[in-house]
């Protein structure tokens, strides 16, 4: 079976690496976002960065396209019965949360070959229908302890921090997760 811990300490140390080598690369950018992007069963973690400009103009995008699906879709004889989906879909933001659309996208990579075997060997705890997968589970709460340890040892202190910033995850295929929100704007 995997050692949960040992896999932390090694995203853990990874992480504190990527970061560092992110700021003295790339000083001067505002950054509002950091994610883990992850596919378990492939066993890899990448970190992603997104600026702020990038955010915001990937969501202006996202608007524009929805503005113009909605008024060529939506202005039909039978156009009731799309409008559920098409004015919820895209779903409309301030900072894009997409890892695949940052700016830098796959900025470090490390394997975990250990969740791989695992996975293709399928002889891991099952849980009902109605619970969670023992890889993918696990794999979040690994990458929640990872990021309250890069807070606490305020790792991020070396980047250009955008109002607010964001750390968060992805799991291939599924919906992003921002789990904490750094650097807040103070009230007036």
């Amino acid at each position: 079976m995997i050692s949960w811990k040992k896999a932390e300490d090694k995203l853990y140390k990874w992480s504190v690496a990527a970061i560092k080598k992110f700021a003295s690369e790339h000083p001067d950018e505002e950054i509002c976002f950091m994610s883990f992007d992850t596919d378990p069963v492939y066993g890899y973690v990448l970190i992603a960065f997104d600026t702020l400009e990038n955010s915001l103009k990937s969501c202006r995008e996202t608007e524009k396209f929805a503005i113009e699906r909605r008024a060529n879709y939506l202005t039909k004889a039978r156009s009731w019965t799309w409008a559920k989906h098409l004015l919820s879909s895209p779903v409309l933001q301030m900072f894009n949360t997409n890892s695949g659309d940052f700016k830098f996208q796959e900025f470090a990579s490390i394997e975990f070959l250990e969740w791989q075997k695992l996975a293709e060997s399928g002889k891991y705890p099952k849980g009902t229908e109605n619970e969670d997968d023992y890889l993918e589970s696990n794999v979040r709460i690994l990458i929640w302890k990872v990021s309250e340890r890069l807070i606490a040892k305020n790792c991020f202190r070396s980047l250009n921090l955008a109002t607010p910033f964001m750390i968060g995850y992805g799991i291939h295929d599924q919906e992003e997760v921002i789990l904490r929100i750094l650097n807040w704007p103070q009230p007036n």
